[in-house]
């Protein structure tokens, strides 16, 4: 068995899983299902690069950069699909041109390698800011919403606008794991049913979104945990 015979079968699953989008979108037009469609295919984009970086047929700064910027592009999409976001043009392009093109300009920068922490930084407070804004639009929002928001995001998100200065990666990381989590919540919001499908697909988005924290996390334990051993080893050798 070739070692890529596992994203062959997920980028195969993965695309029938499209099309069957695909399908329920050209027997019904309703944009949910759309953007629906057009989230998986993101998804599929994903995996795809991944796929054809294994046979040496992208470079690996492309394989790089898809890897995260389709994420985030399928989560865009996700999100729209269960938020009234979508429902208004003027807060589409919005929501495009102030929340989705700088987290996928601060991964262009990551990729690039660009050593300009204060660019991030105001990629960061633009992303922040326009999704503040475009929740507050929102003709529902009470104020325990705003303060929920301000809890789960702006709190978080001016912790690691700090971080950048050292942990560049943290940004990428937090734009990730919100636009999941949120998702998430919205896909709650969006539905209010306690059935199987809604509530495994709410926690579905969330496990998606704590896999890049968890993962950093993880890094962060194993860096200290090599260090510790290093420690202990140079300490009994001199010892």
């Amino acid at each position: 068995m070739f070692p890529q015979f596992q994203r062959v079968v997920t980028l195969s699953v993965m695309s029938i899983l499209v099309g069957l989008f695909a399908w329920i979108y050209w027997r019904d037009r309703q944009p949910r299902a759309r953007l629906w469609m057009l989230g998986w295919a993101w998804i599929v984009a994903h995996f795809a690069g991944m796929l054809l970086f294994s046979f040496h047929l992208i470079p690996s700064r492309l394989s790089d950069w898809s890897a995260y910027a389709t994420l985030l592009l399928g989560a865009s999409a996700f999100f729209l699909s269960v938020c009234c976001t979508g429902a208004n043009r003027m807060q589409r392009v919005v929501f495009w041109a102030v929340v989705v093109a700088p987290a996928v300009a601060y991964w262009t920068g990551m990729v690039y390698e660009m050593q300009a922490t204060p660019i991030f930084r105001s990629l960061l407070v633009i992303w922040l800011g326009g999704g503040t804004w475009l929740v507050r639009r929102e003709s529902n929002q009470s104020a325990q919403s705003m303060t929920a928001w301000f809890a789960a995001v702006l709190l978080p998100g001016a912790w690691v606008i700090y971080r950048t200065a050292t942990n560049v990666e943290s940004g990428i990381d937090f734009m990730l794991f919100e636009g999941f989590a949120i998702t998430g919540w919205r896909y709650w919001r969006y539905f209010r049913r306690l059935t199987p499908g809604v509530l495994l697909t709410s926690l579905a988005f969330l496990a998606w979104g704590l896999v890049f924290p968890v993962a950093e996390l993880c890094a962060a334990l194993i860096i200290a945990a090599g260090r510790i051993q290093k420690l202990t080893f140079l300490n009994v050798m001199r010892g």
